[in-house]
């Protein structure tokens, strides 16, 4: 936000959700996409069976969902190497 902001580009239309401390800064339009966020990795990394089977942490089933999802997996990407899209929602998780 703050690139935006300082008037470098004029719009932002990728990884950015909508939260209340974005909103005191910048508008924000509806959603126009809801894509939920995933891991990816090898087929052979040790982390797909430390990860174990997949489960659905939706935040519309449950308001801590994010922060559950993360708890989950903390132990297995500990001192891991994680690349994520910088000033992005998932940024705040890396």
């Amino acid at each position: 936000l703050p690139a935006l902001n300082a008037g470098k580009f004029d719009a932002i239309i990728a990884s950015m959700s909508v939260t209340p401390e974005r909103q005191k800064v910048a508008s924000f339009s509806v959603p126009y996409a809801k894509a939920p966020n995933a891991f990816m990795m090898m087929k052979d990394s040790p982390l797909v069976a430390a990860l174990g089977p997949r489960v659905d942490y939706s935040l519309k089933k449950a308001p801590d969902g994010a922060k559950r999802a993360i708890e989950a997996m903390a132990p297995a990407l500990k001192g891991k190497v994680l690349a994520v899209q910088g000033s992005s929602t998932a940024a705040t998780f890396a």
